[in-house]
């Protein structure tokens, strides 16, 4: 499903594939878009795949959404403490009817618990860049951790709504630092 925007209008998601991925440890973590299939809404998937050299690796995945935003294009770095810990940061796109596309994170601790979402960056404003009624927006996120850091730590960038000229529906970059305790 395509998310929305407070004008009414809506933004792509596009479609399912893997859209990054990380190898720590004999782990594959991986993101991309999804639908929550219990309410349609657009979401992302996190998934690993431990010991991917086996004939029968084992998978694990998991839809992550929200009633209160719709999300999308998710990127993912490994946050963890040490070399066994799988901790990882997933950032995405993120709007909704109420807030203007921004970019949002959440931690996936050594449990595999989610944390809540935390705003990196709100959007200032709709993204109106396309004739169309559906809008590109988020397929310009990335994130990678800064390994020579005594703290985890990564580097990310995101699209988000803007309000500066000369284009004032148009999107932005935001590249923010992000750690981790």
């Amino acid at each position: 499903p395509n998310a929305a925007m407070p004008n009414g209008k809506k933004m792509q998601t596009n479609d399912a594939r893997v859209l990054s991925a990380m190898y720590q440890e004999e782990r594959i973590h991986f993101v991309g878009n999804s639908v929550d299939t219990s309410t349609f809404a657009p979401g992302i998937f996190y998934g690993y795949i431990r010991k991917p050299e086996l004939t029968n690796p084992i998978i694990n995945y998991r839809i992550i959404s929200y009633d209160t935003m719709d999300i999308g294009y998710p990127s993912i770095a490994h946050m963890g403490g040490g070399v066994t810990d799988h901790s990882a940061l997933i950032t995405f796109s993120f709007s909704s009817p109420r807030s203007f596309p921004g970019t949002a994170a959440v931690f996936v601790d050594r449990n595999e618990q989610i944390s809540s979402p935390i705003v990196v960056k709100r959007g200032l404003s709709n993204i109106q860049l396309l004739s169309d009624s559906v809008q590109r927006w988020g397929d310009y996120t990335g994130i990678c951790r800064k390994y020579n850091s005594t703290v985890p730590e990564a580097w990310m960038a995101a699209a988000y709504g803007t309000n500066t000229l000369p284009r004032l529906a148009s999107f932005g970059t935001w590249i923010a630092q992000v750690k981790t305790n």
